[in-house]
């Protein structure tokens, strides 16, 4: 609400204009329930506060407790960082995962981040993490690959990510292109050393109205740096929301002993995929999806003495179809996707379901 008033001046050809201003809420708590193929059951509580005691600054306290991983994050942003156009922030954090079914990972620490506007278009984030990573509970039937990464790391990094965004919505595009190079370099002390790097791009096109395709595709790779082996944990893992058609970590390198996955050091992914109304109408905010993923990831980290590893470089696909909808619970995404090409060692998974639900 704006209410503009004006007022006699210090002269009779001056005037005071007065305008008053009522702020929006500022504060959102959400409690949601759902079920995903990653985590299965879940529950999440989120709390945001978007103008701290009028200072515009932002913090937000998230939680979440799901079969496979919990987490909890809280960290604060200003728009403003120092009175200039710069966007800072920190959060300190708490995860503890079991999605690949071989160990418990737990990670605690902290991230500080600067991000801006380098030109019309280009933006640039710098950050920095300090996080103490475990990896226990490892089984005696577990892949000897993954025994002897067991225990605690202090990992110290330095990361950058650079963007050129062309598109015409930053939250539901329909028309433009994007491009990122990422980086991030582990050895600033600690005892993790390891670069990664990936360049990734997105483009959209809606041939005719509510029918949009997005072509996308990423490269990437995980470097050793100096003596220090890339561990298990920093290794990528390709399947379920990055690869469909897969379960997590359902391709790539993998134990030919235990069939326990290991991630890789290489790896592409590419994406074609078509939006599409499927007759009801739009504000019921239900769509089609016809999709394809293509890619591959290889080459672990290090060689362990009796150890046969299942690899190869050999492209994967998949093709499937997926509903999307945008219900009042929140968002909710089903995919039916069938690999049709791939590795005897991998591990499919045809379905792909999540939903969240705020109430």
């Amino acid at each position: 609400k704006i209410e503009v008033i004006t007022e006699p001046g210090s002269a009779p050809d001056k005037a005071k204009i007065i305008i008053k201003g009522e702020e929006q809420p500022t504060g959102e708590l959400g409690i949601a329930g759902g079920f995903s193929s990653l985590d299965r059951a879940l529950g999440n509580v989120h709390f945001t506060e978007r103008n701290l005691m009028g200072t515009v600054r932002a913090i937000t306290v998230d939680a979440t407790i799901a079969t496979r991983r919990q987490n909890f994050d809280i960290g604060i942003t200003d728009p403003y960082f120092m009175g200039y156009n710069l966007e800072g922030g920190a959060n300190v954090f708490h995860t503890r995962s079991t999605r690949l079914r071989s160990f418990i990972e737990q990670s605690t620490g902290t991230r500080l981040h600067i991000g801006y506007a380098l030109a019309e278009n280009w933006y640039q984030t710098l950050a920095y993490g300090l996080h103490q990573d475990m990896l226990t509970d490892v089984p005696t039937t577990a892949s000897l690959y993954t025994q002897q990464q067991a225990g605690k790391y202090l990992n110290s990094s330095l990361a950058q990510s650079l963007t050129y965004d062309r598109r015409n919505s930053r939250r539901e595009p329909t028309a433009g292109y994007n491009v990122t190079l990422s980086n991030s370099y582990s050895g600033i002390g600690g005892n993790v050393k390891f670069l990664k790097n990936a360049l990734g791009a997105s483009a959209y096109y809606t041939p005719i109205d509510e029918v949009t395709v997005n072509f996308r595709a990423t490269v990437g790779n995980v470097m050793k740096v100096s003596s220090k082996s890339v561990r298990l944990t920093d290794s990528v893992f390709l399947g379920n929301e990055s690869f469909r058609g897969f379960a997590y970590g359902g391709l790539g390198p993998r134990d030919a002993r235990t069939g326990d996955p290991l991630g890789g050091t290489l790896y592409w992914v590419s994406t074609v995929e078509t939006m599409f109304p499927i007759g009801l109408p739009n504000e019921f905010g239900i769509k089609g999806a016809v999709f394809t993923d293509i890619g591959s990831v290889w080459k672990t980290a290090q060689k362990i003495h009796n150890v046969t590893i299942n690899d190869s470089t050999s492209p994967r696909v998949s093709v499937g179809v997926g509903i999307a909808w945008k219900s009042p619970l929140g968002p909710l995404r089903l995919n039916y996707a069938i690999p049709i090409k791939k590795q005897s060692f991998d591990e499919p998974e045809r379905f792909l379901f999540g939903v969240s639900s705020q109430f």
